[in-house]
């Protein structure tokens, strides 16, 4: 089974491909400026993400705040679109989510608005082919690299304290943080159910109690865990 992992050079990207090889799994690493690998694929896993520019809007530069969209959401979709007619039947495509798709992410702007674009592109992708899966993971606070671009924004950033705090000693709403180990389980829970489950969906691997009680309501609940507007505002 031939899994391509998109920006491998992410931390999170690195720790799964070795625990995928540990399983015995072929992982196919593209990193910017390489050639897409040219083979059949059962999973794309998108781990590419950048924060910067951080900042309130109106004080970023232009070019960089839709840079910022054009590396988060447009570049992965447009790396899909050419591996597309290369997988096999009944692939799934795992792409990662980030911080403001269901809260307030002040001077995250850019970075907010393009993974809310990826989180609706894997409702509506999931939705127009019927026979492959897509879903989107969100890992959480992770001790990763990609926060330094916060400690580096300083002030500018809204939450720099608090990144500051969890990159020194943890926070005593995340602790240490999401561990990696439980971002491959969750991912693996994903690959293996059915589409049924997890197509279309956002997980967010540090809350997600997976098994039996959580497959049953999802059969259930064909809304859950997507973008959805309910009541009508009554």
């Amino acid at each position: 089974m031939n899994i391509i992992m998109l920006g491998a050079n992410s931390d999170i990207a690195k720790e799964l491909t070795a625990r995928f090889m540990v399983d015995g799994e072929a992982v196919h690493a593209w990193r910017r400026g390489e050639r897409l690998p040219q083979i059949p694929w059962k999973h794309v896993i998108c781990t590419i993400g950048v924060l910067d520019p951080i900042g309130k809007f109106f004080d970023l530069d232009a070019k960089a705040w839709e840079e910022n969209l054009d590396s988060n959401a447009l570049l992965p979709l447009r790396l899909l679109r050419e591996l597309w007619p290369l997988r096999q039947r009944g692939a799934s495509v795992c792409f990662f989510s980030g911080a403001g798709v269901s809260r307030p992410a002040p001077t995250y702007s850019g970075y907010a608005a393009s993974k809310t674009m990826l989180l609706k592109m894997t409702e509506l992708l999931d939705d127009e082919y019927p026979e492959d899966k897509f879903f989107i993971l969100g890992p959480g606070m992770v001790r990763t690299k990609i926060q330094q671009q916060t400690l580096d924004a300083g002030e500018r950033a809204d939450n720099y304290g608090r990144v500051k705090e969890f990159m020194e000693s943890g926070d005593p709403i995340h602790g240490a943080g999401t561990s990696h180990d439980r971002i491959y389980a969750c991912l693996k829970w994903c690959l293996k159910s059915p589409k049924e489950i997890i197509g279309g969906r956002n997980f967010y691997a540090p809350g997600l109690d997976w098994g039996p009680l959580m497959e049953h309501k999802l059969r259930m609940n064909r809304d859950l865990f997507k973008t959805r507007r309910f009541g009508g505002g009554l």
